[in-house]
C-alpha cells in the first residue's frame, strides 16, 4: 500500500513545477493584499497546543491536560470532512490556524492540502500559509513545510520585551525569532511574517514601540 502523506507531498511539489514549493508562491504587498479580495481560501484549524497561554480563548486541546491527544486521528476525521464538503470553486490561499499547527508533522499537513486540492481545487500559485511558534523551529521543520507545499509563515513573536512574553505565557525569548526569520527565508518561503500582540496590561507605550520597531527591522514582508 503506498503512503498517502508522501504522495501528498510530491503532488504538492509537482503542482508547482519545482522541488522548492516556496519559492513558487506570491510575495506579499499591495497587488497581492488587493487581489485577495476577491479570492476563495480555506481555513484549516488544528486545535493542537502545548499548552495553552493565558490570554487564549480559541477551542484548544491543551497537551498538559490531555497528553494522548491522536493527531493522527483528527487528521483522518479532517479528510473525511473535507471529501464531505459541497465543491465551492477553486481555492487561491489555504490557511492552517490553530492552536499550533507546526504541531502536525509536515508530511499529515500535506496530506490535508492534497485532500484540499482534490475536493475543491487550488490555483498554481496558491498561498498556502501557517502559524508556528518560535520554540518550535527548526531547519527539518522549515524545509519539511516547503516541500509539503506551504508558501507563507506566520512566526508567532508576539512581542521583543521578556517581560511581556513572560506575562503572555510564551516558550520563547525575545532573542529567538531572528534567527527563524531567517531560516524562513533561507528555507525559501515566498511570504515571513510574524505576529505581535498589543495591549497587553505588562507593555508600556515604550515596550510596543520598541518592539515594532524591531520587527521592522526583521527582513519580513
Amino acid at each position: 500500500m503506498s503512503d498517502p502523506s508522501r504522495s501528498a507531498g510530491a503532488h504538492a511539489r509537482e503542482r508547482v513545477g519545482g522541488t522548492r514549493v516556496g519559492t513558487g508562491g506570491r510575495a506579499d504587498g499591495a497587488a497581492l493584499a488587493d487581489a485577495a479580495h476577491a479570492w476563495k481560501s480555506a481555513y484549516v484549524h488544528v486545535p493542537f497546543c502545548a499548552k495553552r497561554c493565558p490570554y487564549c480563548d480559541f477551542a484548544i486541546v491543551d497537551a498538559s491536560e490531555e497528553p494522548t491527544a491522536d493527531y493522527g486521528r483528527y487528521v483522518d476525521a479532517l479528510v473525511v470532512e473535507i471529501a464531505m464538503e459541497s465543491p465551492l470553486g477553486t481555492l487561491d490561499a489555504i490557511n492552517f490556524g490553530g492552536g499550533t499547527p507546526s504541531l502536525l508533522a509536515p508530511s499529515q499537513l500535506a496530506r490535508i492540502i492534497a485532500a484540499l486540492e482534490q475536493r475543491f481545487g487550488i490555483v498554481d500559485d496558491c498561498e498556502i500559509s501557517l502559524e508556528v511558534n518560535p520554540e518550535d523551529w527548526s531547519p527539518a521543520l522549515a524545509d519539511g513545510l516547503v516541500e509539503a507545499g506551504f508558501t507563507r509563515v506566520s512566526i508567532g513573536a508576539q512581542s521583543f520585551d521578556g517581560t511581556v512574553l513572560r506575562a503572555l505565557g510564551r516558550g520563547h525569548g525575545p532573542d529567538l525569532v531572528d534567527g527563524v526569520v531567517a531560516s524562513a527565508r533561507q528555507s525559501g518561503f515566498a511570504t515571513v511574517s510574524i505576529d505581535l500582540i498589543f495591549g497587553h496590561p505588562s507593555e508600556s507605550d515604550e515596550s510596543w514601540r520598541a518592539s515594532v520597531t524591531r520587527a521592522l527591522a526583521l527582513p519580513v514582508d
